[in-house]
């Protein structure tokens, strides 16, 4: 942390069906650097008891490579036509990622 807000090395999790892993990597003044998006393979939080996605078709994901300077990928996460930049946004996560990044 620097002056308040994330800075460094970190992890990032939103609370969905259960705790997902949507960000691991360098963060800059409270803004993600650069890093990988659902580093663990799971956007929906739900899982098996083994730790495996409930949902594996729908909730798995490759996880993806990001840095400053890139786009969000135009990516859909569900098979129903979610985007990953659109699920983010509504997540109230965007905030999160430089202007540039959508």
């Amino acid at each position: 942390w620097k002056n308040g807000k994330q800075h460094g090395q970190g992890r990032a999790y939103y609370d969905g069906y259960g705790p997902v892993l949507w960000f691991d990597g360098e963060w800059r003044e409270g803004l993600a650097h650069s890093g990988t998006l659902f580093p663990d393979g799971n956007w929906h939080g739900q899982k098996k008891f083994d730790g495996s996605p409930k949902y594996p078709l729908t909730a798995s994901i490759t996880p993806i490579r990001w840095q400053d300077g890139q786009k969000i990928p135009d990516r859909d996460l569900d098979g129903y036509g979610t985007k990953l930049y659109e699920w983010l946004q509504n997540q109230g996560l965007s905030g999160y990622f430089p202007a540039d990044a959508f």
